[in-house]
């Protein structure tokens, strides 16, 4: 391993290790998290002296709250919140973005009789919580098909997984706007969902990925770089080797590993969650060749999207919610050697 780190400034330099706060926004931690357990598992976040303290807050409406009044250094979540802070005088931004592609949807049971948005109206949408981003998102596409979001459609908590599951089940919600991994989880809860269509163009808009303060960014630039390229390092390994990367998470999170269930069942589920965010790392999609670079026109058409279905307030300028600076820094390591320690790692 000693060559994955040849062309790298370490970071942090002190015999202390560096601990960042890392801001979950969700209701608790996920498989989503892999990378960072990867880059523990096999000694990248040592070699890089430096530590995570992860925080769970909920939603990311609250980890935008939270990351504004410093009670952690960073979090993933997606630009909408970034607008709603910047508007308020707060600054922050995007210096990872790592959802490439659009994470949201809304999503039915595959045996339902919806098979359109416009067979939404008078249907009841369950969504992780009433702060979600699902609701403005859900809203948005209904939106586009000319339904009134306000009065043709009901939104209701429905919670994640399992629980969200059972409320399908029992036709307490019709269906579920929520995000890619959330999708997995009820359907290894026993309910297969299928995406309803939407419009083309969200497609390939970004989504989600590491935001700051820019006070923190120019704090703490270096300890962020090397998350950066920590997280870009267990990415590319994840998506090698997912299998090894659930088994990892499970080791670091051990709360994560289900009880109960027969082992192997249990990593297929997990597996298919993580690919089911895989699907939405792809650099190809964003139109980018780096890790955690950020496609300014894809911005834009994001921004003018959300500005066309009224999700934001005007006021932002795209460029304001993203930044390309630490970009060559999370780069610099050895592709060749993190691909070959995915191929050669045993459990």
């Amino acid at each position: 391993m000693a060559s994955l780190f040849a062309a790298i400034s370490i970071a942090c330099a002190a015999a202390e290790p560096v601990t960042l706060r890392v801001g979950v926004c969700a209701p608790t931690v996920s498989v989503s998290l892999a990378p960072f357990a990867v880059a523990e598992k096999l000694g990248y976040s040592e070699r890089e002296n430096l530590r995570f303290d992860f925080i769970v807050a909920g939603t990311s409406t609250d980890c935008a709250k939270y990351l504004a009044t410093r009670q952690f250094d960073t979090a993933q979540f997606s630009i909408e919140q970034i607008i709603a802070m910047r508007l308020q005088g707060v600054r922050m931004t995007t210096f990872y973005t790592f959802s490439q592609g659009n994470v949201y949807g809304i999503a039915v049971p595959q045996d339902s009789a919806i098979k359109t948005l416009s067979d939404l109206k008078g249907k009841r949408i369950g969504v992780t919580s009433m702060s979600s981003v699902g609701v403005l998102n859900g809203r948005a596409f209904l939106a586009t098909v000319g339904l009134n979001p306000q009065t043709d459609v009901a939104f209701s908590a429905a919670g994640t997984g399992a629980q969200a599951a059972a409320l399908l089940n029992r036709g307490q919600v019709d269906a579920v706007s929520m995000f890619d991994t959330q999708f997995a989880m009820i359907g290894n809860a026993g309910t297969p969902l299928r995406l309803l269509p939407l419009p083309q163009e969200y497609r390939a808009f970004p989504t989600t990925g590491f935001v700051a303060l820019e006070s923190t960014l120019r704090d703490k630039r270096a300890a962020l770089e090397a998350l950066g390229r920590l997280w870009a390092m267990g990415s590319e390994f994840t998506q090698a080797n997912p299998e090894a990367a659930v088994r990892m998470a499970w080791d670091y999170f051990p709360q994560l590993k289900p009880v109960g269930t027969p082992e192997e069942q249990a990593l297929a589920n997990e597996v298919a969650v993580l690919k089911a965010r895989l699907a939405n790392w792809d650099l190809a999609l964003g139109g980018v060749s780096d890790w955690g670079e950020s496609n300014p026109a894809h911005y834009a058409a994001y921004v003018d999207f959300l500005l066309k279905w009224k999700m934001i307030q005007p006021g932002i300028p795209p460029t304001d919610l993203y930044t390309n600076a630490l970009v060559p820094a999370f780069n610099r390591f050895d592709q060749q050697a993190v691909l070959k320690a995915a191929a050669d790692w045993k459990k």
